[in-house]
């Protein structure tokens, strides 16, 4: 781990418990090393173990958790605009709130142009000379940092028109690079 960003415990529990209180919403919460799952179904467990490799635990209560909380995340099974306002109102002021896909909503004192920025500060790399991609609002942040922050062209056009560089393919963006050293 080269940089961490704790969210304050009190704050946290209280945004997870707003969460498993959504009809239709599943929670996970990120430590350093493991996603802890809460209050959900077994669909959801195997989603996130088999589905994305996460290194999950199930716990019944969020204050079983001894380690330190670095992201919330909601999965909203109807979508993410609903719960976006309805947890944006009361949590925007003291998380920074993500659309991180269709169905996700991500929540961090951090971001990833934060993440980023310990990085390359961590590997003394220059931001300027870094390539980014990103493809939903969560990623904004990390494309503004870095030298050249690239959107994939299927990503909301909202999002899209924020970002000078856009692609369809990351692959050949970078044999481009590697083989020109143009970007």
């Amino acid at each position: 781990v080269l940089g961490k960003t704790v969210m304050e415990r009190t704050s946290a529990m209280g945004l997870i418990r707003d969460i498993i209180a959504l009809d239709g919403s599943e929670v996970l919460i990120s430590g350093a090393n493991c996603s802890y799952l809460c209050q959900c179904d077994d669909s959801f467990v195997t989603r996130m173990r088999d589905g994305t490799g996460n290194h999950v635990q199930v716990v019944r209560d969020p204050e079983e958790i001894e380690e330190d909380i670095i992201k919330i995340s909601a999965c909203c099974r109807a979508g993410a605009a609903v719960p976006e306002k309805a947890l944006g109102e009361k949590w925007s002021g003291v998380f920074n709130m993500a659309v991180a896909g269709a169905e996700w909503l991500d929540f961090t004192l951090a971001d990833k142009g934060i993440g980023l920025r310990q990085l390359c500060s961590a590997l003394n790399i220059p931001l300027e000379n870094v390539m980014a991609f990103g493809d939903n609002w969560n990623d904004a942040p990390m494309l503004k940092k870095a030298g050249r922050g690239y959107i994939m062209a299927t990503s909301d056009p909202n999002l899209r028109a924020q970002f000078a560089l856009q692609c369809e393919n990351v692959e050949k963006v970078l044999e481009n690079f590697l083989e020109t050293g143009e970007i």
